[in-house]
């Protein structure tokens, strides 16, 4: 009997024992990320290299920028966000990431690149002289008020995701910050009337803001491109 006993005590310890250093292995594992604002090289360490390189990359292609009002009566829509890619892949040798540049007013945002394994698209311009009167949802710029009596007011940027690629704000073609339809997740404000579209935040992927009916008529430049790289080693 005791010896059944000892017998127990020791699978016990041993079990113990295993469990104790499997947990000390996964302990060894660490999380890492690197951030690109701009263009630059992931280069893998010699230990990613041996775990197979696999890293998930979060690419935001460049906002496009906010569409140009006119001196009728039409002011521009917001610009549109760039494209997120989220996606796994192996990187076990240097490879190059591409920024995609904002949008100028008018003009569509640039792509993200790593390398030849992730791609998001930049977004494009918004509508310019745009008439319409209506919100856009998932990213989109909004349109802007329309050729309508004082009051009208521009819509407000589309949806974004992960904290990133939200649309321009519409501009409006009535005097006053109140009007101006509202970028979101960093996305540009529309103009209104002599009040002057803002251009979207650095790194946001999100749209410029529509281009009011004076104050040059101009829309806002997008925002650049992100990536973010994430891996265990």
């Amino acid at each position: 009997m005791k010896r059944f006993i000892f017998c127990l005590l020791l699978l016990s310890a041993f079990a113990y024992g295993q469990t104790s250093l499997s947990t000390l292995l996964r302990s060894k594992t660490v999380t890492k990320q690197q951030v690109f604002l701009t263009s630059g090289t992931f280069t893998p360490s010699a230990n990613l290299v041996a775990l197979g390189g696999w890293v998930t990359v979060e690419a935001v292609g460049g906002g496009g920028g906010g569409g140009v009002g006119n001196s009728s009566g039409y002011p521009g829509g917001g610009g549109n966000a760039g494209q997120v890619v989220v996606k796994m892949v192996q990187a076990t040798v240097a490879t190059t990431v591409t920024i995609g540049a904002g949008g100028a007013a008018a003009g569509a945002g640039g792509t993200t690149t790593f390398g030849a394994l992730v791609s998001a698209s930049g977004g494009t311009a918004g509508f310019s002289n745009d008439g319409a009167s209506a919100t856009n949802s998932g990213g989109t710029g909004a349109n802007g008020a329309g050729f309508t009596p004082s009051g009208s007011h521009g819509g407000s940027g589309g949806q974004c995701r992960d904290g990133f690629a939200g649309g321009g704000g519409g501009g409006s073609n009535t005097n006053g910050a109140a009007y101006a339809g509202q970028g979101a997740c960093g996305g540009g404000n529309g103009g209104a009337n002599t009040l002057q579209a803002t251009a979207a935040g650095a790194n946001t992927g999100s749209g410029g803001g529509g281009g009011a009916t004076n104050a040059g008529y101009t829309g806002g430049a997008g925002g650049s491109g992100i990536v973010i790289v994430t891996w265990q080693e």
